[in-house]
């Protein structure tokens, strides 16, 4: 069964899942903010371009990342993340998009899947959920970014469905990992937002409710999909209350860095 731990990888911190990578030759990463070189306010290891930082800074810890992990830093593949429900299937030519700029990250897209060896799927956070999901049968991967709007429209079941168009996977034979996000104790929203859950996730909020349980509600998503409880593994984390491991958007004023999701087929 897919589990999440504290490990120490050249000196970075990452929740990752070993006994996946031992048995199934398949990375599961979730990076924390310490261990790089960025300054206040994106201290100190922001892995994305697009949130104000010093180029150079971001490119030096990603390089960190990437050699902590085993990675090629050239094979990282990045998207524009614009809360969408778009899934992209990436091709050889994509490979490496958005590794070394924002600009040339794949467009528009919010979840990606492949399953070529050698390449790191990677999505940015602070706050939002990071959503893996990994095929060891039929060694395929993919990584969702599961914001109010992705987790309201569905994107945990988009990739789980293109996952399946693509490469054949079948829900019972998926593993899943639900990142650090925020919590419901610091996720209060408007009476608006809590009415479209509500009428899109009837059994589980209420109307009169006053927060919300993003996790919760990716981990209830995937069940519905059909993917095993056992099968997923949840940090059980909020960013928003621990933002000197992670980085909050809400916390932080909007001000802050970026942690990573990454996957990767990497023997």
């Amino acid at each position: 069964m897919p589990a999440l731990e504290w490990k120490k990888q050249r000196g970075l911190g990452v929740l990752t899942d070993e006994a996946l990578r031992l048995e199934s030759g398949i990375l599961v990463a979730f990076t924390s903010r310490a261990g790089g070189v960025s300054a206040p306010p994106y201290e100190s290891l922001n892995l994305a371009y697009h949130v104000g930082d010093n180029p150079a800074n971001v490119a030096a810890n990603r390089r960190r990342v990437c050699d902590a992990l085993g990675l090629r830093l050239e094979k990282l593949t990045c998207a524009h993340q614009v809360h969408g429900v778009d899934v992209a299937v990436v091709a050889d030519e994509e490979i490496g998009r958005g590794s070394d700029s924002y600009d040339a990250s794949i467009p528009a897209t919010d979840a990606m899947t492949c399953a070529s060896s050698g390449v790191a799927l990677a999505m940015f956070f602070a706050d939002c959920v990071p959503v893996v999901a990994v095929d060891p049968v039929r060694r395929a991967i993919g990584v969702a970014h599961a914001g109010w709007k992705g987790v309201l429209g569905g994107i945990p079941a988009a990739l789980v469905g293109r996952m399946a168009d693509a490469f054949g996977s079948v829900p019972p034979d998926l593993l899943a990992y639900v990142g650090p996000a925020i919590g419901r104790c610091h996720y209060r929203v408007d009476s608006t937002r809590i009415a479209l859950f509500a009428r899109e996730f009837p059994d589980f909020v209420r109307p009169t409710d006053t927060h919300l349980d993003l996790p919760d509600l990716v981990e209830k998503s995937l069940d519905a999909t059909g993917v095993p409880r056992q099968n997923v593994a949840a940090a059980d984390t909020c960013t928003a209350e621990n933002t000197d491991v992670f980085y909050s958007y809400r916390s932080e004023g909007g001000e802050t860095g970026r942690h990573a999701a990454i996957v990767s087929i990497v023997t």
